[in-house]
């Protein structure tokens, strides 16, 4: 995991200013940050190495949102495709899209675990 506190002060500003407003531009707005500066700043490996760390978080807590309100939509899905009063082209779409939504969650899930046991005998068992 890269440190934080290897980063200066105004370094660790405009990586914030960076993440909230998603570009080089807006982030040397925000914090005075020249853009010749950005960009070297942007080349060096414990800079990128918090940024990335700092994407990725944001990333894993988007993901858990979107995980956590998949179920709504697989239960308004299977409640189109369970009620007859239903167009039948509106009962078939739902229900294919449970199919294809269940058979992607099995291929990532098997892919996991393959990729997981592909690391455990690259590492031999270390982590």
């Amino acid at each position: 995991m890269a440190e934080n506190s290897t980063l200066s002060p105004r370094q660790r500003w405009y990586l914030a200013a960076l993440i909230v407003r998603g570009g080089v531009a807006g982030a040397c707005r925000a914090t005075g940050v020249g853009r010749r500066t950005a960009f070297t700043w942007l080349t060096q490996p414990d800079f990128r190495a918090v940024l990335r760390e700092q994407q990725n978080a944001l990333v894993r807590e988007a993901t858990a949102g979107a995980l956590h309100r998949m179920g709504i939509g697989l239960d308004v899905l299977t409640v189109i495709a369970q009620d007859i009063q239903q167009p039948p082209a509106a009962r078939v779409a739902a229900a294919s899209k449970l199919i294809d939504t269940a058979m992607n969650l099995y291929e990532l899930s098997d892919l996991t675990e393959r990729i997981e046991q592909l690391e455990m005998a690259l590492l031999g068992g270390k982590q």
